[in-house]
């Protein structure tokens, strides 16, 4: 019963935000409910520290254009989001829920 979402300056407006994010990458992950199980949360955060300042962020950055810099980042903090509350769940086959 999680989710993860991925937010970046979401609450701005579409130009502004754009204009803001040529720089660093800043990444919010957000859990939906009580979150994942007891340790993965650190783990998922440990995964996002570790690469936003990789290797990998140098590669990507050969997408970068004009005014819009792709690079090093850095995970702002972690959010848990328990309202509203899910109004469907689906279980597959193993017997795993998601909603």
């Amino acid at each position: 019963m999680y989710g993860l979402g991925l937010a970046a300056d979401s609450d701005r407006p579409q130009a502004e935000a754009a204009k803001a994010r040529s720089g660093p990458e800043r990444v919010l992950p957000s859990y939906r409910q009580s979150g994942p199980p007891a340790g993965l949360v650190d783990k998922l955060n440990q995964f996002f520290d570790d690469i936003l300042v990789s290797a990998l962020m140098d590669q990507l950055g050969e997408y970068s254009t004009a005014g819009l810099t792709i690079g090093h980042g850095k995970r702002t903090g972690t959010a848990t989001i328990t309202s509203p509350t899910f109004k469907h769940t689906v279980t597959d086959g193993a017997g795993s829920r998601c909603q």
